[in-house]
Parts: structure tokens; C-alpha cells; sequence
């Protein structure tokens, strides 16, 4: 084929794609939360007992205006003199943001020749206002701004089906053309399956009960983390009615796809537990695998191809960690099962229409794995188009089953995704499509005979180099999933290379094979599953219930959890309170935890520490103490010139860190009366040119006789951490190492403890309570063991 039509038949291709995208390109939404009509009776209460008409010190209020994002009073003065005051979101771009006052829900903007005559307005505002003016207002649809759990909630109503199907035929019309007039000529040669059909299902019923019983055993129950612990209050919220959301993603202003929510809500709802149900899925997705690869490899490469690439994605999804990546093996599994055929010219209607299903359904769940999944849309087409006898309706229905479920499920998160993209990804977008259809055209014309490989080899090579290149260019960290594409078509050349070797031993090595799978999984799912997680979620129910017994409850125990997992510990224990809001804020009664490798009768325990055995060999310790910090009068302080700015930590601000009812706010932390002195003070501080604010954070001490030392655990996803600065009051003993600090004390006394931020904040959060651990001289040595098993408590 002359070069000249292969790049002209790229660039067609790319041109038809991206015209199709035009009908899903939306106009920017913003990321500030719009007043809807009716709420004039809430904007009345913020003044009282102040209205219109109200005249204080020659200045009377003229009138109340309600625009979309803000709220503006205009006030008369003598001698005809204007003034107005306007209340911003704490997010409003618009603001200007030197010398702006705020109260807990609003930026407080003045506009007058003598602005100490809005004094009394000010001031019955910031008394009146209780934080909970924007939670109050329907969620809108908007953009995640600041790439820290801006996602919107989607409406209670769900897009019409039929409107969801029509625009996934509107997009996957010219890629069935194009599916139509690349149908390779002439067929390919047919290949048979070295294995009987019965043969190949009873191995594959086999590897898939394995994989299943494996890991069960291996993993009970999944391990504490914090992505967890998000996806399951996204799905609380959701069957709750509050709007189903997807989580943020670690590529800035993207938000993960709501199908993964709505599944975890629907096993909710149906009373199953989610875990097992993942492992039930992957265990069919292994059992399909096995059924594919045997499709063209003899059973030793085909054991052997299975065991690399399923223990290869459930490390690639951190199994057995429950979140969205935990769907990775089923759905490539799917994916390839519906691309991968060996004897395409005998295929019926009937087998087309399965395998494009089957396709489909492989690359919405890719695309639920991660964002990056939406990269299989381009191996559906070209595998479908090499295999499907009838390529034009096969890619037709795949591409509508892939979209259409992902319209249904996470229209609101589409869009606002592609809101997201500027004009120059346009240009990148384009480049990117033809780099990947001349790919395409030059790997169908090598391996036209052999459909299989060809597929196989375009899989490996678009998920490898192109996601490669991308993520380089926008600076991002790697992870083994984000190119999970390239895992099983690796796997599967890798079998199809040592396959004639394999046909030439002795049957005895299909055992070998076997032993061979089990090896290489139960040495991918110890790594998986014990590195770094002595937790388990049945773990903490059981230190749950044992605390509840003693009368305690889990709106009482999130602030009062101290220890490496404790913030996490503190979150998960939230999924059973009754109310979402707490009532409680940081007292100095706290509950210590820790875990340990090791068996509850063989360790000598310091007075006032209980055992509770664990999962894996570990064992939960936990015990009670009076803390020498006192959280409720805590100051989080931004350094300025002069005096640093400030702001007491009330109890509304504590109450807001653990309100589980607001997910922004409960998983990343941001407060939005903290977050408007942030962006006040780093406004100023660019304005004359200084570097930016460092955070301080400044906790009263109240000692006892004796000596206490306090380790510092970091929990968050922005850079920098929190260090100990200073102590005031209270004698030091050593030099603090930044994490670690032992005070002594000769008898009742006060002081102060500092904490500084590492650096320049993104979100001006206090230091969560439950990260900092106060141990006594003989309990030091418990640290040590606990920090021996995990890796965050040795890299403090």
C-alpha cells in the first residue's frame, strides 16, 4: 500500500473520531456552586436581625441582590454616597483576594469610600453564618477544579436510556465504517485448537476454581486503605440517594467513571459482600483467560501464559485491595476473549455478536479500572475488524455496548471530563489517532495471514510506547496499571514463542505447568497482600464491635483513635455511624492502636494494653490514655509579615474534617474557612513578590509529671508533611528528628506545641489528631515492633 494512502486513511479515521466527539464536547462548567431560586429566606437569616431598610451609622441597606455564585447588599449613605458588600464562594475566581475578610462560608468583599461603615453588616453576617450555606444548595454539575474532590454529584435522574444509545450509535457509526473498509483480504489461514473444547473447559473450570479458592485464602477480607475506604462511602452516599459520584484521579482536574460506585452499591443493596464478589469475578476472568489462551496454545503455554498475566494484573490492581482497579483481570479478560479467535472464518452471526458483546463489555470495565482504560476502544476495533467475519456490525455493537454502558453509568463524569480538555489537546488528540491507525495499518499489513498475532502485537505496542509517551509528557508518575493493556498480549506472545517447545516434552510437564501456576500465584498474592497491610476491614470491625461493647461509639471514636492507621481506622469506623455530622470534637481521652506481627500470648504487654488477634499472624493492641495535647484550643497559622495570620480551630471546624455527609470535605480534608485565609494570604504574598506563607500549626499542652514521647505519622496525598518546630513551656529531651519529640515533665504544667508544614500547602488542613501517637518509656519498645511490619511507620 502506497505511504501517501496509508497516512491519508489515518488521518480520515482521526477526523471521523473526533467529529463524533464534538456531540459530548460541552462548554466549560464552572467549578463554583450556583444560588438557585428560593433561597432568599436563607440570604434574610444570614443579616439578622439587620434587613432592608435597617440603617446603621447613616448607611442603610437599599437592597438584596441573589446573582449565580454571589450575593450583593447595596447600602445608601449621607449625601447620596453608594456602598455594597458582595459574598463570594471560597472559590470564586473573580474575588479579589487582598484584603478580603471572610466568615465560614463566604468571602466578604467591601466596596466604599469608608469601609468601617459596614462594620455592623460584617458582623452579623460572620455571627450568623454557620459554614452550611453552599452543603445546603442542590449539587450542581461541575468540574474538578482543584483536583481534591470537587466532583459534582450526578442528578437523581439517570439519562435516558434511548437518548444514551442514540448518541453511542452517533459515535460509533464512522469507526464502523472505517472497521468496514479496513476488512482484511484475503482471509486468514484457519487455525484449529490444539486441545479437545472439553479438554479446554475442564482447565479452565479448574484454573478459574483455583484462582478463586487462592485468593480466599490468601485474602479473607480486603486490607484498610484509603481508596477503599472513599469508594465505599461514594457507594453509601449513592445508595443513600445523595448522587453517585466518582472518585478523583491522580491525573490533575480527571475523575474516575461512576460504574465502579454504582456496582459497589448494587452489591450493597443485594446484601453481598463486595470482596468476595470481586474474587468470584476474577476467578471467571481467570477461567476465561485460560479458555482463550488454550483457543491457540497447547495446555503447558496456556498454564502457564494464565499464571503470568493473572498474577501480573492482580498485582497491576493491588489485589487484593478493593477499589476500581480490582475489576482489571475480568476486564481484560473479557476484552481479549472477544478480540482473540483463531478460526474466523468459520464463525457465525451468532458467535460475531458474542464475541463483539463480549469485547464491549471488556473495555467499559477497562475504562472503569482507570481512565486510561479508554485506550482498549482502539483493540477493540482493529481485533474485531481481523476476526469478526462480519466486522462492520461486530464493531458497531461492541463500540455501542462499551460506550453506551459508560453513557448510562457516568454521563455526568463524561462530560465533565471532557470539559477538562483545552484546545491544545486537539492537535495532540489528532496526532495521537494517526500515530495509532498507521500502527494499526502497518501491523495488519505484516501479520494479515496470522489475525492472532497481529492483535496481539498492536495491543502490546498501543499500550506500551503511545501511554508511555503520554504520561512522560504530562510529567506523571508510573504505575504498573496504567498499562495493563500490554500484560496480556505480553503474556500471550510470550506462550505463543515457547509453545512449539513446550508440544515437543513429555506430558508430565503439564503437571509441572501446574505446579508452575500455583508458585507464581501464591507468590504474587503474599506480595499483594501482606506487604504493608496488617489491616484488614474484618479486622476493624472486630476492634469495633470490642469498643462499642464498652460503651463507645463511632462518631465518638473518630477523633479519640490515635496510631499509624488510626486516620484510616477513624474513617472506616465512620461507615457505621448513624449520623453523619459529628457532634464530637478532639478531647484529651484517646485510644492508642497499633499492630504487630507476632502471637498475642508471646508478648509481655506494659500495663493497660489489651490484645485482639489478627488476620496473617498480626495482632491488634490498643489502650487508653490522657493526652497531653489539647486539639480543641488548637491555632493553624499562616507565617506573614508582622504577626502571623491566624485562626482558632473551633469546634465546627473539627466537626467539618470528619463529616462523612460531605465527601470533599471528609477524604480530602479542606475546610472552607481555612482554605479562604490560604488563598487570602498566598494572593498577598504574590502581590509583593515573596515566596509563599509557610503553615504552622500550634497545639496547647497540658503535662502531668513524667515523660511522654510523640511520634508523628503522615497520611496525606499533597506534598510536604507535618514536623514537629517548637516546644514552649515544657522541657525537650534530645533534638527532635522532625517526627519524633520526648518531653519531660517535673509536674502539672502548660506549654505549646508547633507543627510546621514541610512546604507551601495545596489545602490549609489541620494536623488530624489521630497521626500523632504519645507513648510512655516502657511502651517505646511496641513502636519498634509495629514499625519492624510496616512501611510508612519506618520511612517517618
Amino acid at each position: 500500500m502506497p505511504a501517501a494512502r496509508v497516512l491519508r486513511g489515518c488521518w480520515l479515521r482521526a477526523l471521523c473520531l473526533l467529529a463524533s466527539l464534538v456531540l459530548f464536547f460541552p462548554a466549560q462548567a464552572s467549578a463554583q456552586q450556583p444560588i438557585p431560586p428560593g433561597h432568599e429566606d436563607d440570604v434574610a437569616a444570614l443579616l439578622a436581625p439587620l434587613s432592608i431598610g435597617s440603617e446603621r451609622e447613616g448607611w442603610t441597606l437599599q437592597s438584596i441582590g441573589i446573582e449565580q455564585t454571589l450575593i450583593h447588599l447595596r447600602f445608601a449613605g449621607p449625601e447620596g454616597a453608594q456602598a455594597s458588600l458582595r459574598l463570594r464562594h471560597p472559590y470564586d475566581e473573580d474575588a479579589e483576594l487582598d484584603n478580603l475578610e471572610h466568615s465560614r462560608a463566604f468571602l466578604i468583599e467591601r466596596e466604599a469610600e469608608s469601609p468601617a461603615a459596614l462594620d455592623p453588616w460584617v458582623e452579623a453576617i460572620q455571627r450568623n453564618d454557620d459554614g452550611s450555606f453552599w452543603t445546603s444548595l442542590e449539587p450542581p454539575v461541575m468540574t474538578n477544579r482543584l483536583g481534591q474532590g470537587s466532583a459534582a454529584a450526578e442528578p437523581e435522574e439517570a439519562p435516558m436510556w434511548g437518548l444514551a444509545a442514540l448518541l453511542t450509535l452517533l459515535l460509533a457509526l464512522p469507526w464502523a465504517l472505517v472497521s468496514w473498509r479496513m476488512r482484511p483480504r484475503p482471509r486468514p489461514t484457519i487455525q484449529e485448537a490444539p486441545e479437545p473444547l472439553r479438554t479446554r473447559i475442564m482447565l479452565a473450570a479448574g484454573v478459574g476454581l483455583v484462582c478463586t479458592a487462592l485468593t480466599l485464602l490468601l485474602a479473607p477480607s480486603p486490607p484498610l486503605h484509603s481508596d477503599t475506604l472513599r469508594d465505599l462511602f461514594l457507594a453509601r452516599n449513592c445508595l443513600a440517594g445523595e448522587g453517585c459520584q466518582g472518585a478523583t484521579t491522580s491525573f490533575h482536574g480527571f475523575d474516575q467513571h461512576t460504574g465502579w460506585v454504582r456496582l459497589l452499591a448494587l452489591f450493597y443493596a443485594l446484601d453481598l459482600d463486595p470482596h468476595r464478589m470481586v474474587v468470584l469475578a476474577n476467578g471467571f476472568g481467570a477461567a476465561l483467560f485460560m479458555l482463550t489462551a488454550s483457543d491457540r496454545l497447547h495446555r503447558v503455554a496456556a498454564l502457564g501464559t494464565t499464571a503470568i498475566a493473572q498474577v501480573c494484573l492482580l498485582w497491576a490492581a493491588g489485589s487484593p485491595t478493593l477499589w476500581n482497579p480490582s475489576l482489571a483481570p475480568l476486564a481484560y479478560a473479557l476484552l481479549f476473549a472477544g478480540v482473540l479467535r483463531s478460526r474466523p472464518a468459520r464463525d457465525t452471526l451468532a458467535s460475531d455478536l458474542v464475541h463483539a458483546l463480549a469485547a464491549g463489555l471488556g473495555a467499559a470495565l477497562a475504562m472503569e479500572t482507570h481512565i486510561v482504560g479508554v485506550a482498549t476502544l482502539a483493540i477493540v476495533v482493529f481485533g474485531l475488524r481481523l476476526h469478526a467475519a462480519r466486522p462492520l456490525a461486530s464493531v458497531a455493537l461492541a463500540l455501542s455496548v462499551a460506550i453506551g454502558v459508560e453513557l448510562a453509568t457516568s454521563w455526568t463524569t463524561i462530560v465533565a471530563n471532557l470539559a477538562q480538555l483545552s484546545a491544545w489537546w486537539l492537535p495532540l488528540m489528532v496526532g495521537g489517532l494517526a500515530a495509532v491507525w498507521g500502527l494499526a495499518t502497518v501491523i495488519a499489513a505484516k501479520y494479515r495471514p496470522d489475525p492472532w498475532l497481529a492483535t496481539a502485537a498492536f495491543a502490546l505496542a498501543l499500550g506500551s510506547l503511545p501511554m508511555l509517551a503520554a504520561i512522560l509528557l504530562l510529567g506523571h508518575f508510573l504505575q504498573l496499571r496504567y498499562f495493563a493493556e500490554t500484560i496480556v498480549p505480553a503474556a500471550l506472545l510470550l506462550g505463543f514463542g515457547v509453545d512449539k517447545l513446550a508440544t515437543t516434552l513429555p506430558r508430565r510437564v503439564a503437571a509441572a505447568s501446574g505446579a508452575l501456576y500455583l508458585l507464581l500465584y501464591l507468590t504474587g498474592g503474599w506480595r499483594t497482600t501482606i506487604v504493608g497491610h496488617s489491616w484488614n476491614l474484618r479486622n476493624i470491625e472486630q476492634l469495633e464491635q470490642l469498643l462499642l461493647d464498652e460503651g463507645a461509639t463511632p462518631e465518638g471514636l473518630f477523633f479519640a483513635l490515635r496510631g499509624p492507621h488510626a486516620s484510616d481506622l477513624a474513617q472506616a469506623m465512620m461507615l457505621d455511624a448513624q449520623d453523619s455530622s459529628l457532634s464530637s470534637t478532639p478531647t484529651t481521652q484517646v485510644i492508642r492502636t497499633l499492630s504487630i506481627l507476632g502471637a498475642a500470648d508471646e508478648l509481655a504487654l506494659p500495663p493497660g494494653w489489651r490484645a485482639l488477634p489478627f488476620d496473617h499472624g498480626h495482632v491488634g493492641l490498643f489502650s487508653p490514655l490522657r493526652s497531653w495535647l489539647d486539639n480543641g484550643r488548637a491555632e493553624l497559622c499562616f507565617s506573614t509579615p508582622g504577626e502571623p495570620s491566624c485562626v482558632t480551630l473551633g469546634a465546627e471546624d473539627w466537626q467539618a474534617l470528619g463529616d462523612s455527609s460531605s465527601f470533599d470535605r471528609f477524604h480530602a480534608h479542606w475546610l472552607p474557612r481555612l482554605e479562604a485565609l490560604r488563598r487570602q494570604v498566598e494572593a498577598s504574598a504574590e502581590k509583593r513578590g515573596e515566596d509563599l506563607p509557610k503553615l504552622y500549626m500550634r497545639v496547647p499542652l497540658i503535662a502531668d509529671a513524667g515523660e511522654r514521647t510523640l511520634q508523628l505519622f503522615d497520611s496525606f496525598s499533597q506534598p510536604g508533611g507535618w514536623r514537629f518546630a517548637m516546644v514552649e513551656g515544657i522541657e525537650q529531651r534530645g533534638e527532635p528528628d522532625g517526627k519524633r519529640v520526648t518531653l519531660v515533665s517535673d509536674g502539672e504544667r502548660e506549654g505549646t506545641l508547633t507543627f510546621e508544614y514541610s512546604k507551601p500547602p495545596m489545602h490549609a488542613m489541620p494536623l488530624p489528631p489521630m497521626n500523632l501517637l504519645e507513648l510512655g518509656p516502657d511502651e517505646l519498645a511496641l513502636l519498634e515492633l509495629a514499625c519492624a511490619d510496616h512501611q510508612r511507620c519506618r520511612e517517618q
